[in-house]
């Protein structure tokens, strides 16, 4: 008995001195990346999407195309900007999903809760902020997001709840969306929490990136810790694009035990659409300032 308690008491020790140490590498001092390593990144970014052009028109999500669609808006890009509209030359202009790319034609219109039903509760709150939709506003499964706790209530284990919230929340402040009350109170909310879990959750990996790139684009930018930025630069791939994983052991064949989105697992350190749109989003609004 006493032995497995001692076995027990050291394997917490080593779980506690390995975090620990891990904290401590993603907040210790660093010095803010210069222009010309965000240039350097935002290029070769560029390029993957370039490179893999026809792999990623193929991926219909349409607010990963939003992002480029900003990504090419904010810096003037006309690659990005031929990119986005190529896209959407062969996106489905009758979807709801085309309130992405043109919100007016949505404004208020009626939706039927049949058919926002099936999908998540944080894209039909995208649904919702972007068409601002009065209907929608009054749905259970829309008005319990406007609260702050949602995320602690109904999900507390996802690890993006929190910035998806605050997506749904920016979308609704972009498009002026007076069906959502103190929607300044509300950011600020879910910037401190975002803060939050940049600070004790050092896994680089999707999320990681999408936490920085809301700060970023919720207007505070000078809550972003130089480490963190570094941190997402660093983990730019070769290529040019992000991984959803970030490699701890390699097990051979390009395969490595490594962070996930959920916690950690085993696959390959491959270039992913998802994390990528997100780090060139950031990258852009880096390069604006």
């Amino acid at each position: 008995m006493r032995k497995g308690i001692t076995a027990l008491l050291v394997l917490v020790a080593i779980f506690a001195a390995v975090y620990a140490g891990l904290v401590w590498n993603n907040n210790r001092a660093a010095p803010p990346p210069t222009r010309e390593q965000i240039d350097r990144h935002w290029e070769s970014s560029v390029q993957w999407l370039l490179h893999n052009r026809q792999a990623i028109l193929d991926n219909q999500n349409p607010i990963l195309w939003w992002m480029i669609g900003e990504s090419a808006r904010v810096s003037g890009d006309e690659r990005l900007r031929d990119l986005f509209n190529e896209f959407l030359s062969r996106y489905e202009a009758q979807s709801v999903w085309w309130v992405f790319f043109d919100t007016a034609r949505f404004r208020n219109t009626v939706i039927p809760p049949d058919f926002y039903h099936q999908f998540a509760d944080y894209q039909q709150y995208f649904l919702f902020a972007l068409s601002c939709n009065r209907q929608m506003a009054l749905d259970p499964v829309i008005s319990v997001q406007h609260e702050t706790d949602f995320c602690l209530r109904k999900h507390p284990l996802s690890p993006a709840c929190v910035t998806h919230q605050l997506m749904g929340f920016r979308f609704a402040q972009r498009f002026d969306c007076a069906e959502v009350d103190g929607l300044e109170h509300k950011i600020e909310t879910s910037q401190d929490r975002i803060v939050m879990q940049l600070t004790w959750d050092p896994r680089v990996v999707d999320v990681y990136i999408q936490r920085v790139l809301m700060l970023e684009d919720s207007g505070v930018g000078a809550r972003i810790k130089p480490r963190w930025l570094q941190r997402v630069l660093d983990a730019q791939l070769a290529d040019g694009s992000w991984s959803a994983l970030q490699p701890l052991v390699p097990l051979g064949g390009n395969r490595y035990f490594g962070f996930n989105s959920r916690l950690a697992g085993i696959g390959q350190q491959v270039g992913d659409f998802h994390a990528t749109a997100q780090g060139v989003w950031l990258l852009s609004l880096l390069r604006a300032q």
